[in-house]
Protein backbone atom coordinates (compact mmCIF):
# COMPACT_ATOMS: atom_id res chain seq x y z
CA UNK A 1 0.00 0.00 0.00
CA UNK A 2 1.31 3.45 -0.95
CA UNK A 3 1.86 5.63 2.08
CA UNK A 4 4.48 8.35 1.89
CA UNK A 5 5.24 10.53 -1.11
CA UNK A 6 8.52 8.63 -1.55
CA UNK A 7 6.59 5.35 -2.04
CA UNK A 8 4.97 6.61 -5.24
CA UNK A 9 7.02 5.64 -8.30
CA UNK A 10 6.29 7.44 -11.57
CA UNK A 11 4.88 5.09 -14.24
CA UNK A 12 4.11 2.30 -11.76
CA UNK A 13 0.65 0.81 -12.25
CA UNK A 14 -1.66 -0.50 -9.58
CA UNK A 15 -4.89 -2.45 -10.07
CA UNK A 16 -7.75 -2.26 -7.59
CA UNK A 17 -10.06 -5.12 -6.71
CA UNK A 18 -13.21 -5.42 -8.81
CA UNK A 19 -16.73 -4.44 -7.85
CA UNK A 20 -20.00 -5.44 -9.54
CA UNK A 21 -22.53 -2.63 -9.91
CA UNK A 22 -26.17 -3.55 -9.38
CA UNK A 23 -29.49 -1.73 -9.17
CA UNK A 24 -29.22 -1.41 -5.38
CA UNK A 25 -25.88 0.42 -5.70
CA UNK A 26 -27.48 2.84 -8.15
CA UNK A 27 -30.54 3.32 -5.93
CA UNK A 28 -28.38 4.04 -2.88
CA UNK A 29 -26.24 6.50 -4.83
CA UNK A 30 -29.40 8.25 -6.05
CA UNK A 31 -30.73 8.47 -2.50
CA UNK A 32 -27.47 9.80 -1.06
CA UNK A 33 -26.94 12.41 -3.78
CA UNK A 34 -30.56 13.28 -4.55
CA UNK A 35 -29.95 12.52 -8.25
CA UNK A 36 -33.06 10.51 -9.06
CA UNK A 37 -32.89 10.92 -12.84
CA UNK A 38 -35.14 8.32 -14.44
CA UNK A 39 -32.32 7.17 -16.75
CA UNK A 40 -30.79 5.46 -13.73
CA UNK A 41 -33.90 4.20 -11.94
CA UNK A 42 -36.77 3.67 -14.38
CA UNK A 43 -36.36 0.75 -16.80
CA UNK A 44 -39.32 1.78 -18.97
CA UNK A 45 -38.03 5.32 -19.36
CA UNK A 46 -34.45 4.12 -19.97
CA UNK A 47 -35.57 1.77 -22.78
CA UNK A 48 -36.46 4.87 -24.78
CA UNK A 49 -33.00 6.42 -24.40
CA UNK A 50 -29.85 5.87 -26.44
CA UNK A 51 -28.70 3.41 -23.77
CA UNK A 52 -31.80 1.19 -23.97
CA UNK A 53 -31.64 0.31 -20.27
CA UNK A 54 -30.94 1.92 -16.91
CA UNK A 55 -27.29 2.80 -16.36
CA UNK A 56 -25.24 3.79 -13.33
CA UNK A 57 -24.59 7.44 -12.62
CA UNK A 58 -21.31 8.67 -14.06
CA UNK A 59 -20.47 10.17 -10.69
CA UNK A 60 -21.08 6.76 -9.09
CA UNK A 61 -18.20 5.44 -11.19
CA UNK A 62 -15.99 8.36 -10.20
CA UNK A 63 -16.81 7.78 -6.54
CA UNK A 64 -16.10 4.06 -6.85
CA UNK A 65 -12.65 4.79 -8.27
CA UNK A 66 -11.85 6.86 -5.22
CA UNK A 67 -13.11 4.20 -2.81
CA UNK A 68 -11.46 1.31 -4.61
CA UNK A 69 -8.10 3.09 -4.63
CA UNK A 70 -8.32 4.15 -0.97
CA UNK A 71 -9.30 0.65 0.01
CA UNK A 72 -6.49 -1.15 -1.76
CA UNK A 73 -3.70 1.05 -3.15
CA UNK A 74 -3.49 4.30 -1.21
CA UNK A 75 -3.27 4.56 2.54
CA UNK A 76 -5.70 7.44 3.19
CA UNK A 77 -3.97 8.34 6.46
CA UNK A 78 -1.05 9.73 4.44
CA UNK A 79 -3.08 11.76 1.94
CA UNK A 80 -3.23 15.28 3.32
CA UNK A 81 -5.63 16.75 0.74
CA UNK A 82 -7.38 15.94 -2.52
CA UNK A 83 -6.33 18.82 -4.80
CA UNK A 84 -8.42 18.21 -7.89
CA UNK A 85 -9.31 16.06 -10.83
CA UNK A 86 -9.94 15.92 -14.55
CA UNK A 87 -12.43 13.28 -15.64
CA UNK A 88 -14.10 11.92 -18.77
CA UNK A 89 -17.08 9.61 -19.06
CA UNK A 90 -16.28 7.28 -21.98
CA UNK A 91 -18.97 4.56 -21.82
CA UNK A 92 -22.00 3.96 -19.61
CA UNK A 93 -21.83 1.76 -16.55
CA UNK A 94 -24.31 -1.02 -17.30
CA UNK A 95 -26.17 -2.83 -14.54
CA UNK A 96 -24.26 -5.95 -13.58
CA UNK A 97 -20.95 -4.56 -14.87
CA UNK A 98 -17.90 -5.64 -12.93
CA UNK A 99 -15.45 -2.76 -12.79
CA UNK A 100 -12.01 -2.04 -11.41
CA UNK A 101 -9.55 0.82 -11.64
CA UNK A 102 -6.05 0.89 -13.07
CA UNK A 103 -4.03 3.63 -11.42
CA UNK A 104 -0.75 4.81 -12.95
CA UNK A 105 1.43 7.24 -11.04
CA UNK A 106 1.81 9.99 -13.64
CA UNK A 107 3.79 12.58 -11.72
CA UNK A 108 5.41 13.20 -8.38
CA UNK A 109 6.82 16.58 -7.37
CA UNK A 110 7.94 18.17 -4.12
CA UNK A 111 6.40 21.30 -2.67
CA UNK A 112 8.09 24.14 -0.82
CA UNK A 113 7.06 22.39 2.41
CA UNK A 114 9.46 19.61 3.40
CA UNK A 115 6.68 17.50 4.92
CA UNK A 116 4.57 17.08 1.75
CA UNK A 117 4.62 16.41 -1.96
CA UNK A 118 2.16 16.33 -4.85
CA UNK A 119 1.18 13.13 -6.65
CA UNK A 120 -0.83 13.02 -9.88
CA UNK A 121 -2.46 9.73 -10.89
CA UNK A 122 -3.74 8.75 -14.34
CA UNK A 123 -6.73 6.48 -13.80
CA UNK A 124 -8.89 4.22 -15.95
CA UNK A 125 -12.12 2.69 -14.70
CA UNK A 126 -12.56 -0.42 -16.86
CA UNK A 127 -15.08 -3.22 -17.21
CA UNK A 128 -14.34 -6.95 -17.00
CA UNK A 129 -13.17 -6.92 -20.65
CA UNK A 130 -10.71 -4.10 -19.97
CA UNK A 131 -12.77 -1.58 -21.93
CA UNK A 132 -12.51 1.93 -20.46
CA UNK A 133 -15.67 3.35 -18.94
CA UNK A 134 -14.11 6.46 -17.41
CA UNK A 135 -10.66 8.02 -17.51
CA UNK A 136 -8.95 10.90 -15.84
CA UNK A 137 -6.52 12.17 -13.27
CA UNK A 138 -6.55 12.72 -9.52
CA UNK A 139 -4.06 15.02 -7.80
CA UNK A 140 -3.21 14.64 -4.11
CA UNK A 141 -1.09 16.29 -1.48
CA UNK A 142 0.77 13.45 0.29
CA UNK A 143 2.89 13.32 3.45
CA UNK A 144 6.62 12.91 2.97
CA UNK A 145 8.57 10.40 4.98
CA UNK A 146 9.96 12.09 8.11
CA UNK A 147 13.68 12.76 8.06
CA UNK A 148 15.60 10.49 10.38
Amino acid sequence: MLKFYEDYTVDSEHVTPARTIGPEDVRQFADVTGDHHRLHLDAEFARGTMFGEPIGHGLLGLSLVNGLAYGSIIDPDYVMAFLGLEWKFVRPIRMGATVHAIVRIAERRPTSHPDRGIVREAIRLVDAHGDPLQTGEFTFLVRRRPAL
